[in-house]
């Protein structure tokens, strides 16, 4: 996670996009559509780095396998463009190629607030 929100603070989408293996999937916060190749990806992240993100993760829970990695909790955005936060819920799954780890999976969704159904 601090790699990827890092690479946010870089303003530069190809820089985030790279830290994905080019088959990932990534399901994102603030868009319907899914993203399953570095251009897609590259794409989201080109408007949503336009709000200036800066995340931090409150809540995590982390299982390691052979050259695997699932890292999945709660984060929080702060969002300047406009001044706003976003509680969201997160999945990252991460692979080892023997030279570097890769997200493959990202699924981020907004936590729903209090009083709505489910």
């Amino acid at each position: 996670f601090e790699r990827w929100n890092q690479a946010l603070g870089s303003e530069r989408p190809e820089t985030v996009a790279s830290l994905y293996e080019p088959g990932a999937l990534l399901l994102p916060t603030l868009s319907p559509t899914n993203r399953s190749n570095p251009e897609a990806i590259a794409d989201y992240f080109t408007a949503f780095l336009k709000r200036q993100p800066t995340g931090k993760v409150s809540s995590r829970h982390i299982v390691l396998g052979c050259n695997q990695a699932t890292d999945a909790g709660n984060y929080r955005f702060q969002l300047h463009q406009p001044d706003e936060q976003l509680d969201a819920r997160y999945t990252f799954v991460y692979a080892f190629d023997g030279q570097q780890w890769q997200i493959v999976h990202h699924h981020s969704s907004l936590v729903p607030q209090i009083g709505q159904p489910g």
